[in-house]
């Protein structure tokens, strides 16, 4: 049996992410808080990766247009984070798919994020476009990534809009 067929990934509470984001997001600057907007936004998606009852990876979502000027059903993907010993088995990919599904039947249309530039190949593989110029946040090189979900983007034109990270 897969490792991916063991995991089990349900929506939970923001605070349930909190120990996964801390130790993957923050090992390198553990002063930096783990705690963003969509955190209290009663529209986002929390998702937990669970193998054996661990919580080994996990993602959130919410409805931000933020620098990307893609208008309604813009959502900000957010603390993407599988803890190390679990990478590499499609964990990560389980939960992007997972949200994905989630933010399409809320009638997202656009994805975005600040991705990591380390982790740029695992989006690109998964159908994100890397867009602007690359910049610094939470002490790490990272670049917005991109993409169209849903009905798609038809008749949008997406282009930067800040010049600067947008957001905590």
């Amino acid at each position: 049996m897969e490792l991916a067929e063991q995991v089990t990934i349900v929506q939970v509470v923001a605070e349930a992410t909190h120990a996964v984001r801390r130790e993957v997001l923050r090992g390198h600057a553990p002063d930096l808080g783990v705690s963003g907007p969509a955190d209290d936004d009663p529209a986002a998606i929390h998702l937990a990766a669970s193998v054996d009852g661990e919580v080994v990876g996990v993602v959130s979502g919410s409805p931000v247009e933020g620098p990307l000027n893609g208008g309604p059903g813009s959502w900000q993907l957010s603390s993407m984070a599988v803890r190390e010993p679990w990478r590499a088995h499609g964990i990560g990919a389980a939960l992007l798919t997972r949200l994905v599904d989630e933010v399409t039947e809320q009638g997202g249309r656009l994805i975005w994020a600040r991705a990591r530039d380390s982790a740029l190949g695992f989006y690109e593989r998964h159908g994100f476009r890397t867009i602007g110029d690359g910049f610094d946040h939470a002490r790490l090189p990272h670049h917005y990534v991109v993409r169209a979900v849903g009905e798609g983007l038809d008749g949008i034109t997406i282009r930067l809009i800040a010049a600067r990270p947008f957001g905590p």
